[in-house]
């Protein structure tokens, strides 16, 4: 019904694009308006002042329209006065199985709807998702992360509750092992904190060590502090972070892979050899598992220093390098790059000519030749 006159449409068939006017009182056809095309297929409604219609939309999503059934009345065609689109939908995060410490089956998923899951990670005994807006939640055994067991109702994976991470701002970084006993969270100020369990120097704090290692709630790296740290991941046992200028600490169990010097002890923050500005090759991006650390580099081909004891030649066409060191330390044996378009290849093949030896290289100022001069 709409402004004393009933409109009806045969809803068992959608494919007539047929909207009948009839009199309220007298039910008479006053007339006969035409649906368009891309309406034709919604679901009409009235507000008793206007008509509308809910039809598909782009990716999923729904737009109503209001229509002016005035403008067909007079002979025009049936006009939309306005659009509004809308999500007809909720985000929620639906869990399979059972967790080892959920007591009792599962529940009804957990509603998202205001926010974007970014991160979600399942440890030993609890496990932590963060949302957009840096909020981290958590579920599971509370004790294990240093705050008291609720006794109010079972443990089940489909009650999250948040995780309080003080002197913290927005965070927007989570790292949490399979089967892990800690975590590492990290804000967008580049601090570092550390939640969980420390049994063998997860947290790289040399000054509380423990027989019985006790669970502790969010705390701020202190070892760390002068560190912008950017990414983070834990294993069993192990945490690994790296910082702002690409260099990579790690402490626990895995402390091997570090520089010696760095690391009196396991649970110290110590720095991983060959990776840093100082190689030519910075941490990017990390990623952990049982006993294996992935790390994503952003290697340089050459460093400042490296190229200051290069031999260098060039042509009309291309400038030609030429590192030196022992072939642990070089990157290639040949970098040659175009004048043109500053693009860069480099070779390392076991036919390429080494000429680290004594010997000395020049360029065909005419073809593209290498001259090479080695004394016997």
């Amino acid at each position: 019904m709409n402004k004393g006159n009933l409109y009806f449409r045969n809803s068992l068939d959608m494919n007539k694009v047929d909207l009948i006017c009839l009199d309220k009182t007298t039910f008479n056809v006053h007339c006969v308006l035409r649906l368009p095309k891309h309406v034709a297929h919604g679901v009409m409604f009235s507000d008793f002042e206007q008509l509308g219609v809910i039809t598909s939309g782009k990716d999923d999503g729904f737009v109503v329209r209001i229509l002016n059934p005035t403008s067909a009345q007079s002979g025009g065609p049936l006009i939309s006065t306005n659009e509004l689109p809308l999500k007809l939908a909720r985000k929620c995060l639906d869990i399979f199985g059972t967790a080892a410490w959920e007591e009792g089956g599962g529940g009804a998923p957990v509603e998202r709807n205001a926010e974007d899951v970014m991160f979600l990670g399942c440890g030993k005994e609890f496990s932590l998702m963060l949302s957009s807006s840096g909020q981290v939640s958590y579920c599971g055994k509370s004790s294990y992360l240093g705050m008291k067991q609720n006794p109010n109702g079972p443990v089940v994976c489909t009650k999250w509750s948040e995780l309080v991470v003080a002197k913290a701002s927005k965070v927007t970084h989570v790292a949490l092992g399979h089967e892990g006993l800690h975590a590492i969270i990290l804000d967008e100020d580049g601090a570092a904190f550390f939640c969980g369990t420390s049994r063998r120097g997860e947290d790289g704090d040399s000054s509380k060590i423990r027989r019985q290692p006790k669970a502790s709630k969010p705390k701020l790296m202190n070892k760390l502090e002068s560190q912008i740290i950017t990414h983070a991941a834990c294993n069993y046992g192990t945490t690994a972070l790296v910082n702002r200028e690409g260099e990579l600490f790690m402490f626990g169990k895995d402390t091997s892979f570090c520089d010696p010097n760095t690391v009196p002890s396991h649970n110290v923050p110590g720095l991983v050899t060959g990776i840093g500005p100082q190689y030519g090759r910075r941490a990017i991006w990390i990623a952990a598992s049982a006993d294996q650390t992935f790390i994503k580099m952003d290697e340089s081909l050459i460093s400042a220093s490296s190229l200051l004891s290069s031999t260098l030649m060039a042509n009309k066409q291309c400038i030609v390098l030429f590192p030196k060191g022992t072939k642990e330390a070089r990157q290639f044996k040949c970098l040659v790059m175009s004048k043109k378009d500053g693009s860069c290849h480099n070779f390392n093949g076991e036919d390429q000519i080494d000429l680290v030896h004594n010997s000395v290289a020049a360029l065909d100022p005419v073809y593209n030749v290498l001259w090479q001069y080695t004394p016997r």
